[in-house]
């Protein structure tokens, strides 16, 4: 595959002069690429990465610009062909991956896997804006898999959250967008402040909480929260103006979804789906939000999902509930 001669490759087990021009004279840290990186470039990476001794530190120098476009992070295989591969960004359970220290603005990256690191992804910085992650893998991470507490403006796009510890997969504070992203065998599953947008994501398996709301105005459409060995599909810290429509809530230890104050009281039972949740009921005013079943069923029938007796908690096609077929009235 042919590149721009503008931009730049990074393959720690390159042998040669260290410039970043080709693979062949490929940068051997993505520290030194990002480093000397400028508005609109693609950083093409491939290998493994060791960041035990230390965490890749984006500073903020080289940003991108609304002119000049983000920079670019591809991951690659080992013929160098984008997106066929990931870079392996390996913590030695030891480091941080990447640490951002500064506001940073205009970030792109795809393909990038996140492994054995205490946080894969440390974003905590007021304003940092206009971030894009896709098909990106944070995986066994000591804390969080990814922890971006002020950022804004972001999307988060087909990543996985695997096997993370004593935290949540994806801690994210304010003003992001999560599409079609999954969390499982994480302590809990996403963890969300205020203002965000979750739309087809899966979060099962984990072993506190699928999805874990500690302050307001969070809308999630047809996400899927089952399967959780000590707590609720959704675990709603904090009421206010949190939107849920169209999930699925199923064979969780405790509620399907958790709410903590009588005061509030929207109505999640009439527009998501309960089953087998252990504890349906609660001393607060929204009992019915706790509920085993209800009035929705999945169009055609059965559980939804493609199979859930082999831990595929996906939704089978045809079966999302946020559908035509249910003549629903949306507008709550």
């Amino acid at each position: 595959m042919a590149y721009p001669a503008a931009d730049t490759y990074v393959d720690p087990a390159a042998g040669g002069a260290n410039n970043g021009n080709s693979w062949g004279d490929a940068y051997t840290n993505l520290q030194t690429a990002y480093d000397a990186a400028v508005a609109g470039e693609n950083i093409y990476c491939r290998g493994t990465q060791d960041v035990s001794g230390g965490a890749i530190t984006f500073d903020g120098v080289p940003d991108g610009t609304a002119a000049g476009g983000h920079i670019r992070i591809y991951g690659c295989d080992a013929g160098g062909t984008p997106g066929d591969g990931e870079f392996v960004i390996d913590g030695g359970d030891a480091a941080n991956g990447i640490n951002v220290t500064t506001v940073l603005l205009r970030l792109w990256m795809e393909h990038v896997k996140f492994v054995d690191c205490i946080i894969g992804l440390d974003l905590n910085q007021q304003y940092s804006d206009f971030w894009v992650l896709k098909h990106c893998i944070f995986e066994s991470c000591v804390n969080y898999g990814m922890f971006l507490d002020r950022c804004r403006n972001g999307l988060v796009i087909n990543c996985i959250f695997r096997d993370n510890g004593s935290s949540s997969g994806c801690r994210v504070f304010g003003d992001m967008r999560i599409v079609d992203c999954l969390a499982e065998g994480n302590t809990s599953g996403f963890s969300m402040y205020s203002v965000n947008t979750l739309w087809n994501c899966l979060s099962y398996e984990n072993s506190v909480d699928g999805f874990t709301i500690s302050n307001t105005s969070n809308t999630f459409f047809n996400c899927v929260g089952a399967d959780h060995g000590a707590g609720s599909g959704i675990n709603l810290l904090a009421q206010t103006g949190n939107v849920i429509l169209g999930c699925r809530l199923t064979d969780n230890n405790d509620n399907g979804i958790e709410t903590t104050a009588a005061s509030d009281d929207a109505n999640y039972a009439d527009y998501n789906l309960f089953n087998a949740n252990v504890d349906p009921t609660d001393d607060e005013t929204t009992t019915q939000s706790r509920g085993v079943t209800n009035s929705i069923t999945n169009p055609g029938g059965g559980s939804g999902y493609v199979d859930a007796v082999a831990d595929n908690y996906e939704v089978a096609t045809g079966k999302e509930l946020r559908s035509t077929a249910n003549n629903l009235d949306w507008d709550v």
